[in-house]
């Protein structure tokens, strides 16, 4: 669910090719920090998830005079969403 709304904003600032690369390394970020907390390893795409998202916010900060207030309200709001349903599931599973 989160994956269209965050990905397509991230895909149209960065283009294709950064924006895989950003998805990759993200996920493999992820994947190496809840294997470094924990002796199971993890596997799926909330690390490259929540890099999406925190490229979204640095992108929100560094442009934020140029977006829209409304845009920015509505951005804000589903990041909000997105991360805290990602939190939610990856602590109840």
């Amino acid at each position: 669910m989160s994956l269209p709304s965050v990905g397509r904003a991230i895909e149209q600032f960065f283009g294709n090719g950064r924006y895989l690369a950003l998805y990759l390394v993200a996920g493999v970020t992820g994947a190496l920090a809840s294997t470094m907390r924990r002796d199971i390893v993890s596997a799926g795409a909330s690390g490259a998830i929540f890099g999406l998202c925190g490229a979204a916010v640095v992108l929100g900060y560094r442009y934020r005079r140029e977006i829209p207030p409304a845009l920015g309200k509505r951005i804000a709001g589903g990041m909000i969403s997105c991360i805290g349903l990602n939190l939610l599931l990856g602590f109840s599973i």
